[in-house]
């Protein structure tokens, strides 16, 4: 996991277990704790069955590109458009993208994750 990538609000694996980075705190040690502690969270096809990809609304600027399709293909939830596609297979990168074409957060049932066995 490229711990770039994350930011306050992502959900992630820290010993073994899901966690959210609430805090600013809890980013600053998922950026500079111990590699070994911090995990992405696969996407898997039960969890994606609790997000309703169509319901994305796209932000107007972003919306510019004419179209971009967002897909699911089995664990990859896939955003495309004329200009090329990037596929997601992480929880925390599904957030950020959603992030920016949205400018909103992702909204799930947070005890559907919490409730489910890591993998």
């Amino acid at each position: 996991m490229d711990r770039r990538e994350l930011r306050i609000g992502n959900w992630i694996k820290k010993e073994g277990e899901y966690f959210k980075l609430e805090t600013a705190m809890d980013l600053i040690n998922a950026l500079y704790g111990i590699n070994e502690l911090y995990e992405p969270i696969l996407l898997d096809e039960q969890f994606l069955d609790f997000i309703e990809l169509s319901d994305i609304k796209l932000d107007a600027d972003i919306n510019r590109l004419e179209s971009i399709k967002v897909y699911r293909n089995g664990e990859l939830v896939i955003f495309s458009s004329d200009l090329g596609h990037i596929e997601v297979n992480t929880l925390h990168q599904l957030q950020n993208i959603y992030f920016d074409f949205t400018h909103e957060d992702l909204n799930f049932n947070e005890n559907i994750l919490l409730n489910r066995k890591t993998k």
